[in-house]
């Protein structure tokens, strides 16, 4: 506010004649009244640009415009910190630069004088006049703008939210962030408060963004920028398999707040949707087939509905099989009962696991003749002897360091399908339509017979021998046959036209021989020499018999036509555990399965549920 002081000045004249001495009278008057002074009024002091606050971040005109109605103007003076401007017009400008200032907050003052304007002597002299003063506050920076760190983290609404430092500057404009990558750029916020340095990308669930953050102050052309890339782990999913050949599949925790979509994708199944966007948890699907790898794709969408939905789409791909992989395709196993050790052949080396960790033991090279590694494989319950064929030999190892080999020369493209070692050191092997003995310890033949029909289904599990190899037995859809060692000749002893699918001889039992139906869902045990019936098993499905597991005595089948395999427990006839098994030729070892493609898979904890 002006403060007005008014002072009045009052010149008296005092007049310097004197009279004569005779009397003058006269006839004129010479005095005129003085007007009072004018009553109290108001003086504009007015400055551009207006306001109680000034602001000054760049060379500025401050243009100025002091009035007062019938009171002219004097004279003033205006000050700036230490800067003093004196003025003789009650309009005009003067030039302030922030330069000059440093950094804050100063006073403009303006000090004015007025002349009364009431005619006076004393006005016309200059020595009757108005006193007016204001203040302004006036803020001055001149610098540039600062840069800015900037950071993430996840909120605990779960988005990805941006903070950065605060302009401290009294020039400060505003904060623009904006999201570079990986689209068009776009602006995310534009803050004119320096206070607040937060923004949320809501767009953002995983992989890859980029952003600028870009302070701008007043009064400076060029802005600052400050660029943050990151890379945030992608959507996933967690698979858990389940009972009853299921598979849970789950959203891992850590994932920024999205709407998700889980595809199962061909290979063995059609493309299916196994949870849609507006489910946030998990999903059960049918577990993939042992032995076979399910392929699922997890489609990601801001969990906020905005205009990057549709731009802002994550797919990630993901594939998931019971187990692991010991080894590639074309892998065949055999069992040392003692050490509980699995041989495994792998491209041009057999390999020594552990069949409990599946951890490696130990490796050996071998060329499987360039048929590598299809090959036969066999070994005996209760020996360290592992036998191998190939297309030319069978080749019989002493011990599980792959010692002193035995070189059987077949002379011709033997079954690597078939390949049975028995005790006493005899070792059998299919070739040229017939089934064949050989000894060990002489490399030479021992006995054969001509097989009358060659399995068309499971032929891995067609053909069979005893511990001994005192009996071995052929089984197809048209029959089974079955042959009895007598006098080092193979006698056939049995032969019906029921139609079967596989043939097992007990690995602790010689005179026990398992059979399986093709059409109906029997296996039965018969005791030989003499063809008894001992016990039969329903099964859930008409089913292959893969094996014995040596160590818990539990068989596993396969179902070819529902591609499942099952555990059976034979004391009881309880099916302990089912799965979906594309494999044609899985084993059990140790309640761990073992595929044909080189996975394992521990069901230990699933067939103690049972």
């Amino acid at each position: 506010m002006a403060n007005y002081t008014f002072r009045i000045l009052i010149l008296i004249l005092f007049a310097g004649c004197f009279l004569s001495a005779c009397e003058y009278i006269s006839e004129k008057e010479f005095i005129s009244e003085i007007e009072p002074p004018l009553p109290f009024a108001e003086i504009d002091i007015n400055l551009s640009p207006q306001g109680d606050t000034l602001e000054l971040f760049e060379s500025t005109k401050i243009q100025y415009n002091f009035q007062s109605d019938g009171r002219p103007f004097y004279t003033g003076k205006i000050t700036v910190g230490e800067q003093v401007f004196e003025i003789s017009e009650s309009i005009g400008e003067i030039d302030l630069n922030p330069v000059d200032f440093t950094p804050g907050y100063h006073v403009l003052k303006a000090d004015l004088l007025f002349n009364s304007g009431t005619g006076s002597i004393a006005d016309q002299l200059d020595a009757e006049l108005y006193q007016a003063e204001k203040h302004w506050i006036l803020v001055s920076d001149h610098r540039e703008a600062p840069e800015l760190s900037i950071h993430f983290h996840k909120n605990d609404d779960g988005f990805l939210a941006l903070t950065w430092d605060s302009c401290t500057q009294y020039n400060f404009g505003y904060y623009e962030l904006i999201r570079y990558s990986p689209w068009t750029p776009r602006s995310l916020a534009v803050i004119s408060e320096p206070g607040v340095t937060t923004a949320i990308d809501s767009c953002h669930v995983g992989g890859e963004s980029g952003y600028r953050l870009v302070c701008k102050v007043k009064g400076q052309v060029e802005v600052s920028t400050t660029t943050l890339n990151i890379e945030t782990a992608l959507p996933s999913l967690h698979f858990e398999s389940l009972p009853a050949d299921s598979v849970r599949i789950s959203l891992m925790d850590d994932r920024f707040s999205s709407r998700n979509t889980i595809i199962r994708r061909p290979s063995p199944f059609p493309p299916d949707t196994l949870m849609n966007a507006s489910f946030q948890s998990f999903a059960i699907a049918v577990n993939p087939f042992f032995g076979t790898v399910g392929s699922y794709e997890l489609i990601t969408i801001p969990a906020i509905d905005c205009e990057c939905c549709n731009s802002r789409i994550v797919r990630t791909y993901h594939n998931y099989h019971s187990g692991e992989f010991l080894t590639t395709n074309y892998t065949n196993y055999a069992f040392n009962n003692d050490e509980k050790l699995i041989y495994a052949t792998s491209d041009n080396e057999i390999l020594l696991v552990d069949s409990k960790s599946l951890e490696i033991a130990n490796s050996f090279p071998y060329d499987f003749d360039g048929y590598q590694p299809e090959c036969g494989f066999s070994s005996l319950i209760g020996s360290h002897q592992l036998a191998l064929s190939t297309s030319q030999n069978i080749v019989v190892f002493e011990n599980k360091h792959l010692e002193n080999p035995v070189f059987i020369d077949l002379g011709a493209d033997a079954s690597r399908s078939y390949l049975f070692l028995a005790q006493n050191d005899k070792v059998a092997t299919v070739l040229e339509g017939q089934f064949r003995l050989y000894d060990v310890n002489s490399q030479q033949l021992t006995t054969a017979f001509d097989i009358v029909e060659m399995p068309e289904h499971s032929r891995w599990q067609g053909i069979g021998m005893s511990l001994d190899a005192d009996y071995a037995g052929i089984t197809t859809q048209n029959g089974l046959w079955l042959y009895q060692q007598i006098d080092n000749q193979y006698e056939l002893i049995h032969h019906n036209s029921q139609s079967n699918i596989s043939v097992l001889f007990d690995p602790f039992d010689s005179g026990k021989v398992y059979i399986s139906q093709k059409d109906e869902p029997v296996l039965s045990s018969y005791r030989l020499p003499g063809i008894v019936h001992e016990q039969s098993w329903v099964l859930p499905e008409p089913s292959v018999i893969c094996n014995i597991d040596p160590v818990s005595g539990y068989m596993l089948l396969n179902a070819p036509e529902s591609n499942k395999a099952h555990v059976l427990n034979l004391e009881n006839n309880d099916v302990l555990f089912s799965t979906n098994c594309s494999d044609f030729n899985p084993k059990l070892y140790n309640n761990v399965l073992f595929g044909f493609n080189g996975s394992a898979w521990d069901i230990t904890n699933y067939l103690n549920k049972n």
